[in-house]
């Protein structure tokens, strides 16, 4: 196998560079397959993404307007629900992609109020690990303007794609983890120009889910 460095440009912000990752060996294509049932968990659990230690995670029972869903993890057999942001019945949540460390990322509703005081449910990215379902929106400077409410996928070092509002406009972005908050002044990267290229992962996960 060969070892790469790759480099992630971050359009005249901090350019991260990721070293000693594997180049990567497609498996040999299988003439068969075994079918494993999953099991039950709520109501009609849909599977979104599997790591390469079997975990899997996605969500059930969500409805619009009708029945909340709700984020799950998948091992060993077992189901486990992930909860949601607000910590109340009611609220729903999504699990998007996990890596191999066990990070799972999504979007779930969280309880907040408007400018006049009323109650409402939008929805904001999480990261979830060690038991633990965090805000992304906590783990980024409180002054950035940006309100992070997708967060789509998730690789082994830990980078985030996902979508957020900066004045009011939705863009894909690109989270890095740093170690140091104050060594980065702002860890996110705008990915595209366009609207359309940060609903894209949005609309595709849409899809998996209601086939």
């Amino acid at each position: 196998m060969q070892t790469t460095t790759h480099k992630i440009a971050t359009l005249g912000l901090a350019t991260a560079t990721v070293l000693g990752l594997t180049a990567f060996q497609p498996a040999e294509a299988a003439s068969m397959y075994t079918v494993t049932d999953l099991g039950s968990f709520d109501n009609d659990p849909v599977p979104i993404a599997i790591n390469d230690t079997g975990q899997i995670v996605g969500s059930s029972g969500f409805v619009p307007f009708v029945e909340d869903g709700r984020a799950f993890l998948w091992e060993n057999g077992l189901f486990s629900d992930l909860g949601n942001l607000a910590n109340l019945e009611g609220f729903s949540s999504e699990a998007f992609d996990i890596n191999d460390s066990g990070q799972i990322v999504g979007r779930s509703q969280v309880n907040s109020l408007d400018p006049f005081g009323n109650s409402f449910s939008p929805n904001h990215a999480f990261l979830w690990e060690n038991g633990t379902m965090t805000d992304l929106n906590s783990l980024i400077p409180a002054d950035s303007g940006w309100e992070l409410f997708i967060a789509n996928d998730i690789n082994d070092v830990g980078q985030i794609t996902g979508i957020g509002l900066i004045n009011g406009t939705p863009r894909p972005v690109l989270l890095n983890p740093i170690s140091d908050p104050t060594a980065v002044p702002e860890p996110l990267t705008i990915l595209g120009s366009t609207t359309a290229l940060g609903f894209g992962a949005l609309f595709k996960r849409e899809h998996l889910k209601r086939q």
